[in-house]
Formats: structure tokens, sequence, C-alpha cells
């Protein structure tokens, strides 16, 4: 068993430094990878910020006619919310006087209904009264 030892000994004396080299070297690799890894998100960082900036000023252009869509957007609104009120006190006033509409209604179908010819007259001697209105002041029909 100590030989076992010794030779163990032997080679791992030999072994150690190689090892030690071998992941001195993986250490380094790996460094280099987490800088260049570094430096690509730097950059890609700087990127992304000029990308923000330019999307920040053209929000800020954007930020006028959102306002004023808004506003429109309010006044159709409150143009709605009257028509809708509006409607509403029509219909109410309807409902209150549908009886007087009635009367209204019947009362005009009653005079349609009845002959035109003293309305006919009248007109007929509101024509000859201006022909001789127009006659006495020395105009003629043609002119």
């Amino acid at each position: 068993m100590d030989e076992l030892l010794a030779a163990m000994y032997k080679v791992a004396v030999q072994l150690v430094p190689i090892l030690g080299v071998a992941v001195l070297c993986f250490l380094i690799a790996l460094i280099r990878h987490c800088i260049a890894l570094i430096k690509e998100l730097t950059e890609t960082a700087k990127k992304a910020g000029t990308t923000l900036e330019g999307v920040d000023k053209s929000i800020d252009k954007l930020q006028a006619p959102l306002d004023t869509a808004a506003r429109v957007c309010g006044t159709v609104d409150q143009i709605q919310q009257t028509a809708v009120e509006t409607v509403k006190n029509v219909a109410g006033f309807v409902a209150g006087n549908l009886d007087s509409a009635k009367e209204a209604f019947a009362s005009r179908a009653s005079r349609q209904s009845a002959p035109e010819a003293p309305v006919k007259e009248e007109t007929a001697q509101g024509q000859e009264k201006a022909e001789s209105e127009n006659t006495a002041e020395g105009g003629t029909d043609n002119e």
C-alpha cells in the first residue's frame, strides 16, 4: 500500500503543475470571453439608448396631435350627450302634449277638406286691387 501511495505522489507531483497551467489557460479564455461580452453589451446599450432617445422625440412630436384628438373626442362626446338629452326632451314634450297635437292635426285636416273657393276669391280680389293700383300709378302690366 505504501508503494501505491508513493507512486500516486510521484504522479500527482508531475500532474498538479500541468493541471494548474490548464486551469489558468481556461480561466484566461473565460475572462477574455467575459470582457468581449461586456464590450458588446456596452455597445448594444449605447445603441439602445440612442434608439430610445429617437423614440422619445417621436412620441413628443405625436403628443400634440394626440391631445387634439382627445379634445375632439371630448367635444364629440358632449355633442352626443346633448343630442341624447334633446331627443329625450322632445319625446317628453310630445308625449305630454300628444292630445294637443291630435287636436291641431284634426283641425288642420278639417280645414283642408273644406272647399277652397273663398280663399280663391280673396286671392282674385287681391290681384284686381294690385292691378288697379298699378294702373293708377301709370304702370303697365307688360313691365
